[in-house]
């Protein structure tokens, strides 16, 4: 009895150790668990958030779709604007020269100065200044009747004169109320009552409608 006695109070510090060995090694054991458990927790956390930011995003950002290049449309072509022919600039025309224009023609054979209308002296009127005769025809190539339109004189200063209607008789052409049938012409004398230092050419129209006009230079004697 007092052997067995004798072993177990040897063995206790044995036994003491051994449980204290254990012990240690089992609360080494329970800290790795946990340790492991904190990890796996803090994984699983961050994985969740992971989830729900991908989610968010999904939901927060719309989807875009590919875009398409617009096919080029064709451009239609498109004619040019017409462009105004510009009116020619007027054309001068000499003594005996065909001048055509509009729907009118003349043609001046010939100019004079004088400082008498006739001959006669009880239908002489005196000029204020000297007259000058103009011989001309006129011929209207429309398809209608049309008025003999006005003449005037123009120096190379610009100025314009009109006819002087002094001149009496069927020779004189007044251009008053006077009209040509078609592919008819008129002859006769223009009379106009003007300086004689200034160099003359006579307007000519090609008709009251016709919007053109043009010059015939005279060379009076």
């Amino acid at each position: 009895m007092d052997l067995y006695n004798n072993i177990i109070n040897a063995s206790k510090p044995l036994f003491l150790i051994i449980l204290g060995f254990v012990g240690v090694i089992l609360a080494f054991f329970l800290v790795i668990v946990f340790i492991g458990f904190l990890i796996e927790s803090d994984n699983s956390i961050h994985n969740n958030e992971n989830t729900q930011s991908s989610l968010i995003l999904n939901i927060s950002t719309p989807r875009t779709l590919p875009m398409r290049e617009p096919k080029p449309t064709k451009t239609p072509t498109l004619a040019p604007p017409p462009t105004l022919t510009p009116t020619p600039a007027p054309r001068y025309f000499k003594e005996k020269q065909d001048a055509k224009i509009g729907y009118m023609s003349y043609y001046v054979y010939r100019s004079w100065w004088s400082n008498r209308i006739s001959n006669n002296p009880y239908l002489n009127v005196k000029p204020n200044a000297v007259y000058l005769f103009v011989e001309i025809s006129i011929r209207n190539d429309d398809l209608k009747a049309r008025s003999i339109p006005p003449f005037n004189l123009v120096d190379e200063r610009g100025a314009e004169y009109e006819m002087s209607h002094r001149g009496m008789g069927d020779n004189f052409i007044t251009t008053v109320f006077e009209s040509l049938n078609p592919g008819v012409a008129r002859r006769g004398f223009l009379l106009f009552d003007i300086p004689q230092q200034n160099r003359y050419r006579i307007k000519v129209s090609g008709g009251f409608w016709s919007g053109v006009d043009t010059y015939i230079e005279l060379s009076p004697k």
